[in-house]
């Protein structure tokens, strides 16, 4: 039909005219959305309070000396763009210069000074419970930081409690209930750990997180609080006053569940230091045992005798020591395996518990059994001592000996004129027989 343009005709020439008269332009705005492509080219929108465009700044004509922050104001140079296809424009930047500090980053900075200056920033931050009971994750059902949390949970944790707490956050009313949200997990008594998350944004997109109402809602939570909102680059208030702060929710995700091969480790750890503490006590009960057996040699002949007790008695107990340990052990491998198909939290609890009983009693019942064979080893000695010449001759009792230093038990082998060595207590005389 004479007279009109078909659409591609009318944005060719659209393109023609807005191109041409905009070859050459200077723009001032806050930046937004800014992303950084893997090619190199920096893609963002420029904005004030009543309007947006879409900017583009390729990798290829890029030597910047700074890369812009959200909210930051900065001047460009360039050139308009029109994309026909989509009936779309953006400036293609040449140059980029910094303008001051954006509305948004403004008030962000005024409001971090103010809450730093409170002493908000400066609260002791927390250590997260190593297997925590159950897990609070607010956040957005829908989206990537809760695919990617709950798929990393799953695998490496999957015993572990979560309670989602679906909460909106961006937009209109977002910032009361994500405090909301956070004072209602911090009331529940089987949360022990509250992780916030959402991914990544323009400064617009994350504002609601540096609202203060929400920075206090962390901050006052008895509970231990964990933050993951939005890329490695960005920072709102929450992550001053959250116990720990994560790049990623995925990141989140591995610091929040352990992985079940640390529990086996534990366990093992814990085997290895109770078999340690049972050859220590019974290497340092064996010397103190070669010392008593020093002692009783250098008072009695019989010490081969009581030695060959002791050593019977030593490796009774040894032999008695190892078949529990052998018991124990035996019981803590099927632990091990039973760990897979029962409940991990309870059961190594339950383990921990019972290994720590166990060792107290193997060294009460260590500790008795020495007692009692020192105790008899002590009443032993006494008998032999009592059985000494020696104490014969502390009541008096006198032992008669020759020349020869032979006892002399009969006076029919002795004649006038020998000559005899009575052996008393303190002392020897020498007599004459007649």
């Amino acid at each position: 039909m004479s007279g009109y343009l078909t659409v591609s005709e009318f944005t060719k020439q659209l393109k023609n005219s807005a191109e041409k008269l905009f070859s050459n332009i200077a723009v001032v705005g806050e930046v937004s959305g800014f992303t950084v492509h893997k090619s190199g080219h920096w893609y963002f929108s420029l904005k004030d309070d009543e309007a947006l465009i879409q900017a583009v700044f390729w990798g290829t004509n890029n030597k910047n000396s700074f890369i812009p922050k959200e909210g930051e104001k900065v001047k460009v140079k360039g050139k308009l763009a029109f994309y026909p296809p989509m009936g779309r424009y953006q400036v293609v930047v040449s140059s980029m210069e910094k303008d001051g500090v954006g509305e948004l980053y403004y008030a962000f900075e005024i409001l971090k000074q103010k809450l730093e200056k409170e002493g908000l920033f400066s609260k002791p931050k927390r250590e997260l419970p190593i297997i925590p009971k159950k897990v609070a994750l607010i956040t957005a059902t829908t989206g990537a930081a809760i695919t990617d949390f709950l798929k990393i949970a799953e695998k490496r944790a999957p015993f572990i409690s979560i309670l989602i707490i679906p909460t909106a956050v961006q937009g209109k009313g977002a910032t009361k209930e994500i405090a909301e949200n956070i004072a209602l997990a911090d009331s529940m008594s089987d949360i022990d750990l509250i992780v916030v998350t959402r991914g990544g944004g323009s400064i617009e997109d994350l504002w609601c997180f540096n609202e203060e109402i929400v920075v206090r809602a962390v901050y006052n939570a008895k509970t231990v609080v964990v933050t993951a909102v939005g890329h490695e680059r960005d920072t709102t208030l929450i992550d001053f006053v959250a116990d720990k702060r994560c790049a990623t929710p995925s990141e989140a995700a591995e610091m929040v569940y352990i992985e079940k091969s640390f529990f086996e480790e534990e366990i093992l750890k814990y085997q290895a230091l109770l078999f340690h503490t049972i050859q220590n006590r019974v290497f340092h009960k064996e010397m103190a045992l070669e010392k008593f057996e020093k002692i009783l040699k250098s008072k009695t002949p019989k010490i081969d005798e009581q030695k060959n007790i002791l050593n019977n008695i030593k490796n009774r107990v040894l032999i008695s020591f190892m078949n529990y340990l052998r018991v124990k052990n035996s019981n803590i491998q099927k632990l091990k395996s039973d760990l897979a198909q029962l409940h991990p939290l309870k059961k190594l609890e339950k383990q921990i518990f019972n290994l720590q009983n166990t060792k107290k009693a193997l060294e009460y019942a260590f500790e008795k059994t020495i007692k009692n064979y020192y105790s008899d080893l002590k009443e032993i000695n006494l008998k032999l001592e009592m059985l000494s010449p020696y104490k014969m001759l502390e009541k008096g009792y006198v032992a008669v000996k020759n020349s020869e230093n032979r006892v002399i038990t009969s006076s029919k082998n002795l004649k006038s004129g020998d000559t005899l060595f009575l052996e008393m207590r303190d002392g020897v005389v020498e007599v004459v027989v007649k």
